[in-house]
């Protein structure tokens, strides 16, 4: 079973590792370029394709993993402070008291 605090701080680090990542790493990429054969520029192409997806992805994934986390926090906490309002089946076909 999933844990809020688990969620909540797998999203902060998939939201800061996408900024870093988008941030350093086409830097790095540029800078480690040299001029060579067209193979060097396709895995060039390659890795930059890779990391404009990583770079668009886990920080949105991230973020919603934040969120997540925050409302299962919230959830667990009504569930543990007044579980006699959680629904129920009744199983027998009664009505409830109050129902004409």
């Amino acid at each position: 079973m999933l844990r809020p605090a688990v969620v909540l701080w797998w999203g902060i680090g998939l939201t800061v590792l996408g900024v870093v990542l988008g941030l350093a790493l086409p830097w790095l990429l540029y800078n480690q370029q040299t001029p060579g054969a067209a193979m060097d520029q396709g895995m060039l192409v390659l890795l930059e394709t890779a990391v404009r997806l990583l770079t668009g992805v886990a920080p949105l994934v991230g973020v919603a993993m934040i969120a997540a986390g925050i409302v299962m926090a919230y959830l667990k906490r009504l569930i543990e402070r007044a579980p006699e309002h959680t629904f129920r089946l009744r199983g027998d076909g009664s009505t409830p008291p109050d129902a004409p």
